[in-house]
């Protein structure tokens, strides 16, 4: 099977991450996946593409000259697509989904994957009218879960599938934290051996709070890391300067390493950042690393069985830096709930549902059901 993703992305993030595991999995296999654009971390796990600068993903601030651009883009997209030799393509932002799946659907079908929530507001509206009116022509939608799936389910109707694969993770680092890699994950990050250390990792975008781990840094009596690309690097930058205890880190390779070294994982997204299933919060179940989260993401349920501590977000540092000392108290029963969960995300079983899935669109088994107007 060759799937053929069509994408532009600057920085590495959850969705980058699924796409370069699920390809990386899927060809380890004998697949043949293929990349339209550039992706971060796809050539280095030595996938091919064809190189195709487009315009920065959708956001408030270049959504307006996305959309002057748009129409070239889009026959650009369409011209090397022809020649993609494809049998589904897959796309996940939505400018890629707004703009391209008409024009590629005539090629190939076209499968979408959904990581969060809509946005609310006139410009959630706007984007959804777009997005409907897209769905069309689209055979699929694989959502990363049930919250996401209602999401979409109100956005397009009953006219297109959806699939429900929540998150994994396929990456052998993702393991429990053998005492040796503690100690030679804290070696190489030039931590002590006996130094408490906090992780925040994920996208630094205003919506994940990661000015928040910051805060908690000037009560933690350790070290925080933080590791991540993103709009809010050098704010957080800014914000760090002159702290002793906060290392902000920027991307790392092998994310990996920080989960070895860390006593646990502050997790900062507000309802705002629309998560679905973050993989940061997969890869620290993997890891069997206990997680300390704020008690406005939207993800009550997903916390509560990953056995997580929720504190205030309101609250000040010193009642974060307390709920993280009654973590570490409780460090074993809040393993014992992610070993759990853990042995119920398997990584094998999650590419074995992205292939039937994608197989089924490329042979049209799975399509939209035709006649049925919203």
């Amino acid at each position: 099977m060759r799937p053929v993703v069509v994408c532009h992305s600057e920085t590495l993030g959850g969705a980058e991450l699924y796409l370069n595991r699920l390809y990386g999995g899927l060809r380890a296999e004998g697949d043949e996946p293929w990349l339209i654009g550039s992706l971060p971390g796809w050539r280095e796990a030595s996938l091919p593409n064809t190189a195709l600068r487009l315009s920065p993903k959708w956001s408030k601030r270049t959504v307006a000259s996305g959309l002057l651009k748009l129409s070239t883009e889009r026959r650009r997209v369409q011209r090397v697509g022809r020649s993609a030799n494809a049998d589904v393509f897959h796309l996940q932002f939505k400018r890629e989904q707004i703009g391209f799946t008409r024009s590629l659907s005539r090629i190939a079908p076209v499968v979408w994957t959904e990581h969060g929530q809509f946005l609310q507001g006139p410009a959630g509206a706007l984007l959804a009218k777009g997005y409907r009116a897209a769905a069309r022509h689209v055979s699929c939608i694989i959502c990363v879960s049930e919250a996401v799936a209602a999401d979409v389910r109100a956005v397009v109707g009953s006219r297109v599938p959806l699939v429900v694969i929540e998150n994994a993770v396929l990456d052998t680092s993702a393991r429990p934290t053998a005492p040796a890699d503690r100690l030679r994950a804290r070696d190489e990050l030039h931590l002590g051996a006996n130094e408490r250390v906090a992780l925040w990792i994920g996208r630094a975008h205003a919506a994940k709070r990661p000015d928040l781990a910051v805060r908690f840094a000037s009560e933690f009596d350790g070290t925080v890391l933080i590791a991540g690309e993103g709009p809010e690097r050098a704010r957080l930058e800014g914000l760090a300067r002159g702290l002793e205890n906060v290392r902000v880190l920027g991307h790392v390779q092998d994310p990996g390493i920080l989960f070895d070294a860390a006593d646990l994982m502050f997790f900062t997204s507000s309802a705002e950042a629309r998560e679905g299933l973050p993989t940061t919060l997969i890869e620290a179940a993997m890891h069997e690393l206990p997680v300390l989260a704020l008690d406005d993401s939207g993800l009550t349920g997903l916390l509560a069985s990953l056995g997580a501590v929720t504190t205030s977000a309101s609250g000040a540092p010193t009642e974060w830096a307390a709920a993280s000392a009654a973590l570490r108290e409780s460090t074993d029963v809040h393993r014992q709930h992610m070993r759990r969960w853990a042995a119920e995300h398997s990584g094998e079983e999650w590419l074995v549902q992205h292939r039937r899935t994608l197989e089924a669109v490329a042979d049209r088994s799975i399509g939209p059901l035709k006649g049925q107007h919203e």
